[in-house]
């Protein structure tokens, strides 16, 4: 049987990327592709926390610019229905918060230098990012913030404290396995599968 495809796709979802989007996913993402995974939230964080660093100033993001970050999301995720083939399962990811317990900083900031990103930042992308997948039917939900935040120890995390160890990443990797298992147990197995199946057969 065919290895498994996995393709991932981080992006920010400032409006210039999403404009180029659909150019760069053209022809790039394979039929044969089982899934793609889409996580922002860290990526848009840091963009703003390096670009315009008055956006992270207070440890909670404004309301107009939470308001603002929602319809850039959803461009996303439409040009990624757009340009994606249909039997390509979708997957959002959110954002861990990291391991703030191991943080060297004490006013619970990631210690990254010149970007003063708040767990509480991460749970309010996280909230809005949710609510706008409610309105893209095609898309599934792996939620880690409530999985991660168990792992709120440095053996966790890598240095930089936001990024998981490869341990942690390979028990999500069997999340993402078992979501697109089960897609294909209420949907079917995609066309370009059945076809290697059948074909294994005749031999």
């Amino acid at each position: 049987m065919k290895e498994t495809a996995i393709r991932y796709l981080v992006l920010a979802s400032s409006q210039k990327r999403v404009q180029g989007l659909s150019e760069m996913l053209h022809g790039q993402i394979e039929t044969s592709a089982d899934f793609l995974v889409v996580s922002s939230n860290l990526w848009d964080l840091w963009h703003w926390g390096t670009s315009n660093v008055s956006l992270l100033a207070e440890k909670k993001i404004a309301d107009h610019e939470l308001a603002a970050w929602g319809p850039h999301l959803s461009s996303l995720l439409n040009e990624v229905e757009a340009n994606v083939p249909k039997e390509v399962v979708l997957i959002f990811r959110t954002g861990a918060a990291g391991s703030w317990g191991a943080c060297p900083d004490t006013d619970g900031s990631i210690p990254l230098p010149h970007v003063g990103v708040h767990k509480q930042h991460m749970y309010q992308l996280n909230a809005v990012a949710k609510a706008a997948l409610r309105q893209h039917p095609r898309w599934h939900l792996l939620d880690v913030e409530p999985l991660l935040g168990e792992f709120d120890c440095p053996q966790h995390y890598l240095r930089d404290y936001i990024h998981m160890t490869p341990w942690v990443n390979w028990n999500i990797l069997n999340l993402y396995i078992n979501m697109l298992t089960n897609h294909w147990h209420d949907h079917g197995l995609p066309s370009w599968r059945r076809t290697r199946h059948h074909r294994a057969h005749l031999h």
